[in-house]
């Protein structure tokens, strides 16, 4: 058997159909239905959860990284432009070296609050990643 459907009409008694066998079909897929409901809800909306504490979190942890972050103008990006068509490798190493600076620097400012923020907002991220590459999209649906 290849479906369900097809092993309930195999079980099905031969001979006169019951009068009650449309609503128990019935009852049953709506039952079947409002089960698969609820196990889409339940990932959902802990991924809607995630996300909002993850942004409060976040959030109340950005006044402090303030000082720590670069400066962002035109001129630098023309200049790491002009040395990556250069020479890429040593802009690419002189971009990680200076990461890697920025990363020292920041370090005594990260709080706690920050790094489970950021993790709480990388869940739901991960888990529509999953679902995208298993093939079972948020929106579909199924019986």
């Amino acid at each position: 058997m290849d479906d369900w459907l097809d092993e309930a009409l195999y079980r099905l008694p031969a001979g006169e159909v019951p009068p009650d066998l449309v609503g128990g079909v019935l009852l049953a897929l709506r039952r079947r239905r409002r089960l698969q409901r609820a196990a889409r809800a339940g990932p959902q909306l802990a991924a809607v959860l995630a996300l909002g504490a993850g942004l409060a979190l976040a959030a109340g942890a950005v006044p402090a990284l303030q000082p720590a972050l670069p400066v962002w103008s035109w001129e630098s990006t023309l200049a790491f432009l002009g040395r990556a068509f250069s020479s890429p490798s040593a802009a690419i190493l002189g971009g990680v070296n200076s990461l890697a600076g920025w990363i020292d620097s920041l370090h005594p400012r990260l709080e706690w609050t920050l790094l489970l923020g950021l993790i709480l907002l990388s869940l739901p991220a991960l888990g529509a990643l999953r679902s995208l590459l298993e093939g079972n999209g948020w929106e579909r649906s199924e019986l």
